[in-house]
C-alpha cells in the first residue's frame, strides 16, 4: 500500500506526493526532506511518516511548533496512528494523508523541489512581491541587464544579435546563444550551438534550471 501526502495550497492547486508504504517519509524545512516545506513555522526535521505493522503512524521529530492530527497535538518524539483522510498539521501547514494503491511518484526529488518553489512563490505573492522569474546578468560588461520571463511557454532568445530578447554586448557570446522557456513553473535552457557553450557547473545545456542556479556563458543567472 502507498501513502500519499497532499499539500493544500488554498487555491485548489494542491500538490500530491505518493511514496512506497515501506519507506520512512521525512517532513520538514530541510533540503533533505522528502516533503520539503520552506515555512518558518516548520522545523528543519519536523515529523516523519512510518509504517507500523499494517498501519501508518506520524512521528514528531522534536519539532518546535508541534505536529497535530486534527486538533490533537502529538507529544515530541512520540507517534500516533493515522488513517486515510486524516488531516495533519506541521507548524502552520496542513497536509492530508491518503493510503491506497496509487502509483508512487516517479521523480520525488523533482516533485519535492517544485513543491518548495510553489510554497515560496505563494509566500512572496502574499507579501505583494513580484514573482516573475528573471534572467539576470551577474558578471561581465552586461552586468545588471535583466530579462523578465513573463509569458509561460514563450521561447526567449539570449545572445549577441539585435533581435534577441536579452541582447548581450560580449564577444564570448554567440549571435543567438541560447533559448530560455518558462513552462509550468520550471525554467528550461537550450543551447543553440554556441561556440563557447552554455553550462551550469560542468553540465552543458539543455537542462532544467533550478531557482538561483547560474548559467555560464559569460555569466548569466536566473532568479
Amino acid at each position: 500500500m502507498a501513502i500519499t501526502v497532499i499539500v493544500r495550497h488554498g487555491d485548489g492547486d494542491d500538490t500530491r506526493l505518493t511514496f512506497d508504504g515501506t519507506q520512512r517519509v521525512v517532513i520538514g524545512r530541510g533540503a533533505g526532506s522528502d516533503v520539503r516545506l520552506p515555512d518558518a513555522s516548520v522545523s528543519h526535521r519536523h515529523a516523519s511518516l512510518r509504517a507500523q505493522g499494517a498501519d501508518f503512524a506520524v512521528f514528531d521529530e522534536g519539532s518546535t511548533n508541534g505536529t497535530y492530527v486534527g486538533d490533537v497535538r502529538i507529544a515530541p518524539h512520540t507517534s500516533r496512528v493515522v488513517r486515510s483522510g486524516d488531516k495533519v498539521r506541521v507548524g502552520r501547514v496542513w497536509l492530508e494523508l491518503r493510503m491506497d494503491q496509487s502509483p508512487v511518484t516517479r521523480d520525488v526529488a523533482a516533485a519535492t523541489r517544485d513543491l518548495a518553489l510553489a510554497l515560496v512563490s505563494r509566500a512572496m505573492a502574499a507579501l505583494g512581491e513580484d514573482r516573475t522569474p528573471r534572467v539576470r546578468v551577474v558578471e561581465g560588461r552586461d552586468g545588471g541587464a535583466e530579462l523578465a520571463l513573463a509569458e509561460d511557454g514563450r521561447v526567449y532568445v539570449v545572445g549577441r544579435g539585435p533581435h534577441c530578447d536579452l541582447a548581450l554586448d560580449d564577444g564570448d557570446c554567440s549571435r543567438e546563444h541560447l533559448h530560455v522557456t518558462l513552462r509550468g513553473g520550471s525554467t528550461f535552457v537550450r543551447d543553440q550551438g554556441a561556440k563557447n557553450g552554455t553550462f551550469v557547473g560542468e553540465m552543458r545545456a539543455p537542462f532544467r534550471l533550478a531557482l538561483g542556479e547560474r548559467l555560464l556563458l559569460t555569466v548569466v543567472g536566473v532568479r
